[in-house]
């Protein structure tokens, strides 16, 4: 008699209706072990299907799936060079930020040293008119990231 042998896999098909959702997929694929939607939807289902389960159904996750979700990443893992390299690329564009914020900063001063203060230029750049001073810039950016958190 020939055993029965037991199905480890189930494909299933389904349909992404958020854009965002899928540019995040998009974005994932492009990490090394991730070359395909297929990993990076499975990966997700690991971490969030149990989660989703206890949420609706309560306590339906055990201790032991709950510690294992929490557990620290581990030295020279590949989340751990993912997390590396995402820190690395963060804190290169918050010094980009800096960079760019003196640049326009120092090119804002000059101009308006280098105009009579009683002309029009000057009083339209001072005021705010022409949106580009740097304390429009500052509250732009401030309402920009205020509004990202939401």
């Amino acid at each position: 008699m020939s055993e029965k042998k037991e199905k480890i896999g189930v494909q299933r098909h389904i349909r992404i209706a958020d854009s965002e959702m899928n540019a995040q997929i998009e974005r994932l694929m492009q990490q090394p072990g991730y070359e395909s939607a297929n990993k990076v939807i499975n990966d997700a289902l690991y971490y969030g299907l149990p989660i989703l389960t206890e949420r609706i159904f309560g306590g339906a996750v055990t201790e032991e799936e709950r510690l294992a979700l929490s557990k620290p990443r581990e030295s020279g893992s590949r989340e751990e060079e993912f997390y590396a390299v995402a820190t690395r690329l963060l804190k290169e564009t918050a010094l980009n930020a800096a960079i760019n914020k003196s640049i326009l900063s120092s090119i804002y001063n000059f101009i308006y040293d280098t105009l009579n203060p009683h002309s029009k230029e000057a009083k339209q750049l001072n005021s705010g008119l022409m949106s580009d001073t740097p304390e429009y810039l500052e509250r732009f950016e401030a309402e920009g990231l205020r509004s990202s958190r939401k």
